[in-house]
């Protein structure tokens, strides 16, 4: 079952629900501009896990774009992740059904071909029919450049497109291999400068097991909400407006509205 529907801009009062940029599932049954590292579509395909439905490359193992581990996008995540520098979280869900791990790096270029890849996979190891949940922070001391006139910032600033690559050195070709690349429910959290700086409560920790606990500053709390991702409101127990038990949640990431004399704020909460 797909464990994330879409991520929601955290400083918006309402929660809603829309494909948009910095989001991609596949709910339309098409590829939503997902393609092979060349552009094309050879040996990608949809596929159910019904009523849901998710992305799959299968990897015929020659040194070819077809055995080529790696997929990209050229148009839901064209965006600005260095707004706070490191103020985004990509965030999708993989299954790893093959004998061997998926070493996982986020790829982005530029439109002057510049291209970065993360430093460090996020290594999956094999888990037959079991969805994995990734999460990959934006901050520029996370990339590697691999080459192009710009710097990383530079590329962080203006992404053209985004890609997913499987290899386990640092590169912006997947690997060639013989096994499949399954994923779902891309997702881009935007955290925003209010996330770093001149906050009305601090929340901590994050991410927990159990409780949230919330320091205002002089604002009095009026009431404490927590959502998950779909803007569904979820029961939790809550002592008090300071602390609030979020150990029945399953593990993911929620979104935490605090409604004060001074306003809403939405907080990102991640749920181990």
């Amino acid at each position: 079952m797909k464990l994330l529907y879409i991520f929601i801009l955290l400083f918006s009062a309402s929660i809603c629900y829309s494909q948009s940029q910095g989001n991609t599932s596949f709910e339309s049954q098409t590829f939503e501009d997902w393609t092979n590292s060349d552009g094309s579509l050879t040996n990608l395909s949809i596929e159910p896990i019904l009523p849901f439905y998710y992305l799959k490359k299968s990897c015929d193992g020659t040194n070819t774009v077809n055995g080529e581990m790696a997929i990209k996008n050229s148009t839901y995540f064209d965006d600005n992740y260095m707004n706070g520098n490191g103020a985004a979280m990509i965030s999708f869900v993989v299954k790893n059904d093959n004998a061997f791990n998926l070493y996982l790096r986020l790829g982005f270029t530029d439109s002057e071909g510049t291209k970065i890849v993360q430093t460090n996979p996020v290594v999956v190891s094999p888990e037959s029919g079991v969805w994995q949940s990734i999460y990959i922070s934006t901050r520029s001391d996370s990339w590697t450049l691999v080459e192009g006139p710009n710097t990383i910032e530079d590329v962080l600033f203006q992404t053209d497109e985004m890609w997913i690559i499987h290899n386990e050195d640092i590169s912006f070709i997947g690997a060639y291999v013989n096994g499949n690349l399954e994923v779902d429910d891309f997702g881009t959290i935007y955290l925003g400068i209010d996330d770093f700086k001149n906050e009305v409560f601090i929340v901590y920790p994050i991410p927990t097991k159990d409780k949230i606990y919330i320091k205002p500053s002089s604002s009095i709390i009026e009431r404490i909400e927590v959502y998950d991702l779909l803007g569904r409101k979820k029961n939790i127990s809550q002592n008090n407006l300071k602390e609030i038990d979020v150990s029945t949640l399953t593990t993911g990431i929620y979104l935490l509205k605090i409604v004060s004399d001074s306003g809403i704020q939405t907080k990102k909460i991640i749920k181990n």
